[in-house]
């Protein structure tokens, strides 16, 4: 059975790996050719992957510690820096303890599959000596401001790319279309997200994100003040949800939570699920706030001066370059963002309808990118790998509970 490294950025990216994951076991079970998968979390423990553990072909390689700052170094040059300095301080330790486990699986690995930017094809090249297939997490409209070929992509990251990875596939359309204008095999087969067809017919949860960052006790203490000067009379319609990151513990969520001296109902891991059924998102967060301009769905993001993540500078430089008419600002005070979620939840038809026709214009409605991908992947494996694969039926009870949809644990 040919073994897969699985190598995930960490916190957003892991979002995209679970999903990928997923389609990739049954798209290969579909094949009656089955893989062994090993998947890293170069940041963060990983929690996105729990559910697959006790999958029999699925498991955790290695177990990062969270980052004082999750890789995010946002803002003016000097706190960049600083930011990345404690980062690094964790993180040198943490890829010593990579290289090593690599070093021990180098001769066993038959395939790496990297998602995220250039970090995983980087690993891979230093510590295996094998080219990546990368499931890539640039974007064009965040690095392309001119008609200079590399503008912020930088010319080494296109020369890992060129070089170092079999195939690049991108989330959309515009930038495989530039990578491949670099000399890089890209291929746009769809968003990697969730499949439309799980969303709802009748939608009315909004769903509360506080951040996978380390200031996540800060960032939900803002929303339960914005939703203490919000309407009761415009919220009432409506189910109010929150929900965590699965590298929060259940007992620590809870503690915060008891804190708020408010009834709202509350769970982890499970963003999926619930974004299926809802019809606005608020919060502090950035992969989650992408896979639901994917589905149509608007989403309100506030922002503090001091936040990891959710600043001014990520609000402007990157947000709404990246979500256009499917995000909607906030405010930096709980105040002044319920006013603006009222205005929104008084006026939602029309920002779901603006969402819904950005989503289409951005991601031209392929909405099964998972699928593809991983057909796509299992393809490459079956050329390349013809000797390794054996033809085995597995039993239904092989599959894990949940598998099949985006359930998560409370």
């Amino acid at each position: 059975m040919p073994k897969i490294l699985l190598i995930s950025n960490g916190y957003g990216e892991n979002s995209f790996s679970s999903l990928l994951l997923e389609s990739l076991i049954q798209e290969s079970e579909k094949a009656k050719l089955p893989l062994e998968i090993e998947v890293l979390s170069l940041v963060g423990e990983g929690g996105a992957f729990d559910r697959w553990l006790s999958h029999p072909q699925v498991s955790l390689l290695h177990s990062s510690p969270p980052l004082p700052y999750g890789g995010v170094y946002l803002g003016e040059r000097w706190e960049k820096i600083i930011r990345f300095i404690k980062d690094f301080q964790i993180q040198k330790k943490n890829l010593r303890e990579v290289k090593k486990k690599l070093a021990l699986l180098k001769d066993e690995i038959d395939g790496v599959i990297g998602v995220g930017d250039f970090l995983p094809v980087l690993i891979s090249k230093l510590f295996l000596k094998k080219k990546v297939f990368l499931v890539d997490c640039y974007h064009t409209c965040l690095l392309k401001k001119s008609d200079k070929p590399y503008e912020r992509l930088r010319r080494y990251t296109a020369h890992l790319f060129r070089h170092h990875a079999l195939r690049v596939y991108t989330r959309d359309y515009p930038t495989a279309q530039w990578f491949k204008s670099l000399g890089i095999n890209a291929h746009y087969l769809g968003f990697l997200g969730p499949s439309p067809s799980r969303l709802h017919p009748e939608r009315r949860e909004i769903i509360l994100l506080t951040g996978s960052r380390e200031d996540w006790r800060e960032n939900l203490q803002f929303l339960v003040e914005t939703l203490q000067y919000s309407s009761p009379s415009l919220l009432r319609p409506f189910s109010i949800h929150f929900v965590f990151s699965p590298e929060r513990r259940k007992e620590e969520i809870e503690t915060e939570m008891k804190k708020t001296k408010g009834n709202f109902s509350f769970s982890r891991g499970d963003y999926l699920e619930h974004l299926s059924r809802g019809a606005l998102v608020v919060g502090f967060a950035g992969t989650a706030m992408e896979q639901a301009a994917f589905l149509g769905i608007p989403s309100l993001q506030p922002y503090r001066e001091g936040a990891i993540q959710s600043n001014p500078y990520f609000i402007n430089q990157r947000q709404k370059l990246l979500l256009g008419e499917a995000l909607i600002p906030g405010s930096d005070t709980p105040k002044e963002t319920a006013k603006i979620l009222e205005e929104v939840l008084l006026n939602l038809p029309f920002y779901q309808k603006r969402a819904r026709e950005f989503s289409k214009r951005t991601w031209e409605e392929k909405g099964e990118g998972a699928k593809n991908i991983a057909r796509d992947l299992v393809e490459e494996f079956q050329k390349s790998l013809p000797n390794k694969f054996h033809k085995i039926s597995l039993s239904p009870d092989t599959v894990p509970a949940g598998a099949g949809c985006h359930s998560g644990k409370q």
